[in-house]
């Protein structure tokens, strides 16, 4: 009976202590600290997700009649079974809302954790706010572009909105860009002329 009460003494004790929280580490306090900041930025964020999707979708949609067909699709290498996984109601053509629902909230959380992954090992002294020393390399955008306030510091929902607003105005993130459904690829870019052959002296002859 002593043993049992002396434990449970300890169990009160180390519970008063707060033990149990003494585990989290730096880095996952840092990350639910991020998380609570990102409530409204991250609906930001996925609004210009669904902008890039946007974008992705018109290019694709080579009629602009507002729909995708098999034929569209297959110019931009989405295979036909692609096709048939992204057209939820099997009508043989793809509005923007089948093209946009399934990826949009993992594309944008893929994003949003890549932020938080790098807004964290950027932070140095650990405060939750970068300086531009501390974001030397771009995360997604550059310490100027994402300080939208322009006061010298950098908190994760400035740097979290910022990207949004990025995606929206068209910005191509290459490697980071959302995956695109069916495993389709965007549409080229519009061809750039290639400068004429210089004249050489060779050649003036």
């Amino acid at each position: 009976m002593r043993l049992f009460v002396a434990a449970a003494s300890v169990l009160v004790l180390l519970s008063g202590c707060g033990v149990p929280g003494s585990m989290v580490s730096p880095r996952q306090s840092a990350k639910a600290t991020l998380e609570a900041q990102s409530k409204t930025s991250l609906a930001k964020l996925e609004t210009g997700v669904r902008a890039f999707y946007k974008g992705v979708f018109t290019k694709m949609d080579l009629n602009a009649n507002g729909y995708m067909t098999k034929d569209e699709s297959r110019a931009a290498a989405l295979s036909d079974t692609g096709f048939d996984q992204v057209d939820a109601n099997l009508d043989g053509k793809i509005s923007f809302t089948e093209f946009v629902s399934k990826p949009l909230k993992p594309a944008t959380k893929l994003v949003h954790d890549a932020l938080i992954q790098g807004f964290i090992k950027a932070d140095a002294d650990g405060d939750l706010e970068l300086v531009a020393s501390e974001l030397a390399e771009p995360l997604f955008l550059t310490f100027e572009e994402a300080d939208l306030n322009k006061n010298g510091k950098l908190i994760f929902s400035e740097l979290e909105e910022a990207v949004g607003k990025a995606f929206q105005s068209g910005k191509d993130f290459g490697a980071n860009n959302p995956p695109v459904p069916g495993g389709a690829a965007p549409a080229p870019a519009d061809p750039v002329t290639p400068p004429a052959d210089p004249v050489t002296p060779a050649s003036r002859r």
